[in-house]
């Protein structure tokens, strides 16, 4: 093409790289020719020919293509030329430069002043020459234009509309919803598809199981972007959707036809799973999380969803797991060795605290949550679990043999049992013989009723016990035997004459108190009241006082005077 046309071949690469290959050869002025007389011309037909070719070449470069390369070349047969090539051709003529007033005449020439008239052609010349260079730019530059004006404004109504093959990668997985709007965990993810924006891809989910009340399906896709990769909703199945979607629980089918910037929320279960067997002892904590344990692992349901317990919020104990209690946002994890607190405002935070204190619980069933702390039976007496750590509530009053003699057996220790009530916590051994301690005055007092089991009830502001086959409120007075309380012997340092005698109680049934002095019991009286009544004349050294009632008594007070009785 270089010979025939008398310019450079075209260039390979990318429209640009042409581009500047045309320029270049512009520039060179290869199209500028000089007669054997020493006049120049514009190689016009050339000129035309080189460029049209030009346009062609285009057809070939990296960024056209192959299907629409044909189009291209059409093109380039379609642009009018020569309008542009014709002016840089005139204006380089003899013919054009002799019509023009600057060009001498022919007499001046043959005129006597043949010097002056030489001189004045000179001039011509040079004023022509600039002329004709200044231009000539002009031209050369609208020549130079002419390439990419002629390929931006004339091909593009040539070509065929592009379209961009976007390529993406995905796999699909569902999920389950109950008629209770429970998540099950997601399916095993689909095999792998690579597919671009032209593709249509059709979801074919199984049939879900009978028998688990399954009212809908949810489908997830895959999606990667800056921050990572994760599944996100793609359409849920429900009865108001339109046509071609799932729109029941039998038609499993679905047509994908969503960009990637259309998907919705990540799939909230993909870590869920069913509760693990053998879990047990469940509590409520706060926030909505439930505790369960099972050996010496401890697991957590997500929040408010009690059917999810991922594998990733589980923990371990070095000992094995007796019971859990509760206290504020604190788990008090009882163990056969030390215990531990586990806190946390979440499931997926919680935290485990093993504790120094070596206080095993014998008994699951003494376990009870008390104001600011946890109660249970250890083989060192009843130990309080609170945030300042863990303390023998019994130390001092009841040795430690005398305490395991109470539980019975070491193989009947786990069947001892209690419940907390009122600000007192109620114990009861296998054979169900029990105490009470009052957690304030510190207590201990023996219990007449005999219970295999105990519970209390916020609801009704009652502590119930099972009795045989009964479950009876054991403050409710009626066929209940009334509780006994007897206390310590008090020394007096003299002989004082206690007169007069008052109780506090909600006397829900009738209290009876016996007054003991030096052993011997000195007066009965029962009370319906708070009123005080007399007691009869005597001075002793030692007093004791028994109660009897089927009500929670909360103070009884002796004086020696109505005015000092007042005064309490």
């Amino acid at each position: 093409m270089s010979t025939l046309l008398g310019g450079a071949a075209p260039s390979s690469g990318t429209k640009a790289a042409r581009i500047s290959a045309i320029k270049a050869e512009l520039l060179n002025s290869t199209f500028l020719k000089t007669t054997s007389n020493g006049d120049k011309y514009v190689a016009a037909n050339e000129l035309v020919a080189w460029l049209r070719a030009q346009f062609i070449s285009i057809s070939t470069t990296d960024s056209v293509p192959a299907e629409r390369q044909t189009a291209v070349a059409a093109m380039g047969t379609r642009v009018d030329l020569v309008p542009k090539v014709l002016p840089w051709s005139n204006v380089v003529s003899r013919d054009y430069w002799s019509t023009n007033p600057a060009w001498p005449a022919v007499s001046e020439l043959a005129n006597e002043e043949k010097t002056a008239a030489f001189i004045k052609t000179v001039d011509s010349l040079k004023s022509a020459s600039t002329r004709l260079t200044d231009h000539f730019e002009n031209i050369k530059s609208q020549q130079i234009s002419l390439v990419p004006e002629g390929y931006d404004y004339h091909a593009p109504q040539y070509l065929p509309e592009i379209t961009v093959r976007v390529q993406d990668t995905r796999a699909y997985i569902y999920t389950y919803i109950n008629d209770w709007g429970w998540e099950s965990a997601p399916s095993d993810p689909s095999d792998v598809k690579t597919v671009d924006n032209n593709d249509i891809i059709t979801i074919t989910a199984p049939a879900p199981p009978s028998g688990r009340n399954i009212a809908k399906m949810r489908l997830y896709r895959s999606a990667s972007g800056n921050s990572g990769a994760a599944f996100q909703f793609v359409i849920e199945n429900a009865t108001n959707l339109t046509d071609g979607d799932w729109a029941s629980i039998g038609n499993r089918q679905y047509v994908d036809i969503l960009g990637t910037a259309e998907l919705q929320e990540v799939c909230p279960s993909m870590l869920w799973i069913e509760p693990p067997e053998g879990l047990k002892g469940l509590k409520a904590m706060p926030n909505g999380v439930m505790v369960g344990f099972d050996g010496n692992s401890l697991f957590f349901c997500e929040p408010f969803k009690g059917y999810a317990w991922p594998k990733e919020y589980r923990l371990t104990t070095e000992h094995r797991i007796v019971g859990i209690g509760v206290f504020g946002q604190t788990a008090v994890v009882l163990t056969e060795g030390f215990p531990y607190y586990v806190s946390g405002a979440d499931a997926a935070t919680m935290s485990s605290q093993k504790l120094e204190f070596p206080f095993p619980c014998v008994a699951k069933r003494s376990i009870a949550s008390v104001d600011g702390g946890v109660i249970y039976a250890s083989p060192d007496g009843l130990c309080l679990a609170t945030a300042a750590g863990i303390t023998n509530l019994i130390a001092g009053a009841v040795s430690r043999s005398d305490w395991q003699t109470w539980l019975g057996a070491q193989n009947n220790w786990v069947s001892a049992f209690g419940g907390y009530h009122e600000g007192i916590y109620y114990m009861f051994n296998s054979v169900g013989a029990g105490y009470a301690l009052d957690l304030t005055s510190k207590k201990l007092s023996a219990l007449t009723q005999i219970a295999s089991g105990v519970y209390s009830d916020l609801m009704t502001d009652k502590l119930y016990v099972v009795s045989g086959t009964s479950l009876l409120d054991l403050f409710g007075g009626g066929t209940l035997n009334a509780a006994v309380w007897k206390s310590r012997i008090f020394v007096m340092a003299g002989h004082p004459g206690f007169s007069c005698l008052r109780v506090e109680s909600d006397f829900a049934s009738t209290v009876t108190v016996k007054v003991y002095g030096d052993g011997v019991l000195r007066h009965t009286a029962t009370f319906t009241d708070r009123l005080p009544q007399r007691l009869p004349p005597g001075r002793y050294r030692d007093f004791e006082i028994q109660i009897e009632a089927a009500c929670q008594v909360t103070r009884v007070t002796m004086a020696t005077t109505m005015a000092e009785l007042a005064a309490t």
